[in-house]
């Protein structure tokens, strides 16, 4: 399977033509991922959903991100978050960059809903012009001495 990957990833890369992504303007895009109460979390399967706006000043990109995600484990419930993001352009397709925020976790069939901040790191890579995917590193700390850790990939479009 990690064979199949990587050849699709070395020939995705070899047949697009070469273009310097913009990483600017509108985008919204999906995540699935990991999560848990330990680093680099691996015990419970999450998905969501995000949107988010970004500006270039050079090759200093900032903007912000909106997202909603699920878990798929009994018990634990979605989380919300708004997050600034600003980071560099280190190619002309590859952006690193950090991330700060809001999050709230909700506790499945439960009033009960914790705040919390979340930082975290990432990279994006335009696939294509429009086209991108991202590999993320969060920690959220919530109220109550919750902690979550997440390691999550994603697909988005930029409009």
């Amino acid at each position: 399977m990690k064979t199949v990957a990587v050849a699709s990833l070395l020939a995705l890369t070899v047949a697009t033509p070469a273009f310097a992504a913009d990483f600017t303007g509108f985008r919204a895009g999906a995540t699935i991922g990991m999560a848990d109460e330990n680093f680099l979390g691996d015990d419970i399967f999450t998905y969501g959903v995000n949107v988010g706006y970004d500006y270039a000043f050079g090759k200093l990109i900032t903007g912000f991100t909106a997202e909603y995600q699920e878990s798929g484990k009994t018990g634990v419930g979605r989380d919300l978050s708004i997050v600034t993001r600003i980071g560099s352009k280190v190619t002309d397709n590859a952006l690193v960059y950090g991330l700060i925020g809001y999050t709230n976790q909700g506790i499945e069939n439960s009033p009960i809903e914790l705040d919390g901040v979340r930082v975290g790191l990432g990279v994006e890579y335009a696939l294509t012009p429009k086209v991108y995917s991202n590999v993320e590193y969060r920690y959220s700390n919530y109220e109550r001495g919750v902690e979550l850790h997440q390691t999550l990939i994603g697909l988005g479009v930029r409009f």
